[in-house]
């Protein structure tokens, strides 16, 4: 909930998908008594006349708290639960009636996301498991996105790191670096979905992962690695072993002598000049 009473929503979603759904939405596994509504209104109480076109879904099966996958499992897990098998209910509330289905976790996540109700026609090709936060991460620490130096006329850093907002604890992570590098002055927090940051294929990427860019002026990047080394580095023995690039990329900027002319004299002027 953003505020007492208020739902929060995911955004980038055609459902509308409380944050509440976290936990299902990251795993890949809604569970029996999950109601989702195609519109916020369904979320609040009905009252007087139903809205023509006001739908739900009601996950049936699987048992809720029930374990999907045994603990000595070896494959890979998200995998897993993409594929395994969800029975539903689609409900037209306005119209009074329902319609029960068996489908896949991962197709019924792309109809929350994609609003297209076709991914739940057996018929049509499974969607591929969506890419993760490690994948993202690896897009970054390979350059496959487009960062613009950060507006403003002064030196310092910038850290670029991928959260998933529907991970307690990469939110929770997110929020202990922030913290940290406010230590050393005010930090300017900006961030992108893969595709604002034209990450190459973004619409294979989960659609709750994003790039957090934390900008901090007249700080040096070595001292910002020393600090979130102290929020980062988890390992015992030989501190030296710490890579700040396992975690995201941390890099200098510099104003080129051009942008310190074009910040104190903003006219513009005619380029044969």
């Amino acid at each position: 909930m953003s505020e007492e009473g208020v739902i929060a929503f995911f955004q980038g979603f055609r459902w509308a998908v409380p944050e509440a759904f976290a936990a299902a939405v990251c795993s890949y596994r809604f569970e029996q008594g999950d109601v989702l509504y195609r519109d916020r209104e369904g979320y609040r109480a009905l009252e007087g006349r139903l809205e023509p076109g006001l739908t739900a879904i009601q996950v049936r099966q699987p048992p809720r708290s029930a374990r999907a996958i045994p603990r000595e499992y070896e494959g890979d897990r998200r995998l897993a639960n993409w594929q395994s098998e969800v029975e539903l209910e689609r409900v037209d509330l306005a119209a009074g009636t329902s319609e029960r289905l068996t489908t896949t976790q991962g197709r019924l996540l792309m109809v929350l996301w994609r609003g297209d109700e076709g991914w739940l026609d057996a018929a049509r090709d499974a969607p591929p498991v969506l890419k993760s936060a490690r994948d993202l991460a690896q897009a970054l620490r390979d350059g496959d996105l487009e960062l613009c130096r950060p507006d403003g006329s002064s030196e310092g850093c910038r850290f670029v790191f991928v959260v998933d907002r529907s991970s307690d604890a990469s939110c929770a992570r997110a929020s202990a670096i922030e913290d940290a590098l406010h230590l050393l002055g005010r930090v300017e927090a900006v961030e992108r979905t893969p595709e604002e940051a034209g990450v190459p294929g973004s619409d294979a990427f989960h659609p709750t992962l994003v790039l957090r860019e934390l900008v901090l002026r007249g700080v040096g990047a070595p001292v910002a690695e020393a600090t979130l080394k102290r929020v980062l580095y988890g390992g015992a023995g030989d501190a030296e072993r710490f890579q700040i690039s396992r975690h995201g990329l941390l890099e200098s900027f510099a104003v080129s002598e051009a942008d310190e002319t074009r910040a104190r004299d903003p006219i513009d002027r005619d380029p044969a000049e």
